[in-house]
């Protein structure tokens, strides 16, 4: 029971550092927040700080900022604008793109827009301060050797029942022992890790999509049947995670 709750602490205290430093650091490179949300899943709506609606996801996990980009844009074109005709014309809005993309972005930019430093900055700085916090609490040497033992160690986890009982056990008894900080700042520092995977919806594949398009000079998608794919791989991982873990608690 100690570990399942230093693994949700760690998961926790991880999306609250990224949420928070991704949120402020965003305006101050440039980018709007539209949404800040804690946890991921259908959304509790808490307040609004400025332009910014501040949500609470009923899925205890994960973090999200959203930020003012072409598909937010073209969103709330698509809802003034062809699912509600008459309000608009009721209103006088201007039906022109390019007359109503100026008059809605007010001087703002686009994600897209930014410099390449500034949207890699914005993808990235929440990880990276988690990972500067690890240096001062762990040392540089045990994060960096976490860091990337994170990879070997979650492929035994999911597939080597004993691994994981025996990972299970350590982090018990790191618990037990009242090593409050390092267990929950190690696992800190492999959440960080596996969000840093090149893959779509992570921070990893979101740093490359974002170099790709500084390279080619224009926006770059991942194909869709590649999000697919890694998105029902993603949950597929999760409930493996799940039931690995359940499994290994009957025994420690």
């Amino acid at each position: 029971m100690l570990a399942v709750i230093a693994i949700f602490a760690a998961s926790t205290l991880t999306a609250l550092i990224w949420l928070g430093v991704t949120a402020i650091a965003s305006p101050g490179l440039g980018a709007t927040v539209l949404e800040a949300r804690l946890f991921t899943g259908p959304a509790i709506h808490l307040g609004q700080f400025q332009t910014t609606r501040l949500s609470l996801g009923l899925i205890p996990w994960g973090s999200s900022v959203r930020l003012l980009d072409q598909m937010a844009m073209e969103q709330t074109w698509s809802q003034e604008f062809v699912t509600q005709p008459e309000q608009s014309a009721s209103n006088s809005n201007p039906t022109d793109w390019s007359e109503w993309q100026t008059r809605f972005l007010q001087g703002r930019q686009l994600f897209e827009q930014l410099p390449w430093v500034s949207r890699m900055a914005i993808i990235l700085s929440g990880w990276l301060v988690i990972l500067l916090l690890a240096f001062m609490v762990l040392g540089v040497p045990q994060t960096h050797q976490a860091f990337w033992a994170t990879y070997e160690e979650t492929y035994r986890y999911l597939l080597e029942p004993d691994f994981a009982r025996a990972s299970l056990r350590w982090l018990n008894q790191a618990v037990a022992a009242q090593q409050w900080l390092s267990a929950i700042t190690l696992l800190a520092v492999k959440i960080t890790a596996l969000n840093l995977i090149p893959v779509p919806f992570l921070a990893g594949g979101a740093a490359i999509q974002e170099t790709a398009a500084a390279i080619i000079d224009r926006p770059v998608q991942f194909p869709n049947q590649w999000v697919a794919t890694t998105f029902f791989l993603a949950i597929g991982l999760f409930c493996l995670f799940f039931v690995r873990t359940w499994n290994a608690l009957q025994i420690v």
